[in-house]
């Protein structure tokens, strides 16, 4: 059984995400490459790691070689790195995966990190074959998926789980969910909940509210 250690349950107005919003993946994923590759302002791009990050790694929740899925410019991981942690990133965009090497070794922990170019939904292609992580972070990712691909997301990343390791999720909830506890948080957590389920080989360990940071203006 895959063991979900930590699950922090995040809000912001980031991606502006509802439960009735359909993604087209394929659209999703055009999209940023085209803003990486247009150097334009990245919203995830905040040059620090999330708070519930720093939280999970203080009270000893990432164990072993770790995983960032969806890692963008890298930050998260360069700051487990600096905390002695060796991490792998791997993100769609070889713009965001050039940023994230140039980074670490501006950091000083190019020897802890390494960052390539995969598919989170076909985990197993490429460098990240084969390979099993203790720590699956995901911070905003999951839900850039279409409700409809993120079993298959899920899944990908189970097969690159070590036995017991753990998958510490960072969610993105926007404010009009905020103001609607059936819509907001209730939603997001119904939903988690039945996509991480026991039959699925998963133990949820925990759902704690954290702040998520963003490099856009707040719009109410």
């Amino acid at each position: 059984m895959f063991t979900y250690a930590n699950y922090y349950l995040n809000f912001s107005k980031l991606l502006g995400v509802t439960p009735e919003s359909k993604v087209n993946n394929k659209t999703s994923q055009q999209q940023i490459i085209a803003m990486y590759d247009a150097g334009m302002e990245i919203p995830w791009d905040v040059r620090k790691a999330q708070p519930a990050l720093e939280r999970a790694e203080k009270e000893g929740l990432i164990k072993g070689v770790v995983l960032d899925a969806g890692c963008g410019f890298g930050d998260n991981a360069i700051y487990l790195a600096k905390k002695g942690h060796r991490c792998v990133g791997f993100d769609f965009s070889d713009r965001a995966i050039e940023v994230a090497n140039k980074r670490a070794s501006e950091a000083g922990v190019s020897h802890l990190c390494e960052f390539l170019v995969a598919d989170a939904l076909d985990a197993q292609a490429g460098g990240l074959r084969g390979r099993r992580f203790g720590t699956v972070l995901d911070s905003a990712c999951l839900q850039c998926f279409d409700p409809t691909l993120q079993v298959k997301y899920i899944e990908n990343m189970a097969s690159l789980m070590a036995p017991g390791g753990s998958f510490v999720l960072l969610v993105v909830c926007n404010q009009s969910q905020l103001r609607s506890w059936c819509r907001g948080v209730r939603w997001m957590q119904e939903h988690l909940k039945n996509l991480f389920t026991s039959e699925r080989g998963w133990r949820v360990g925990s759902m704690e509210q954290s702040t998520f940071l963003e490099n856009i203006p707040m719009v109410r």
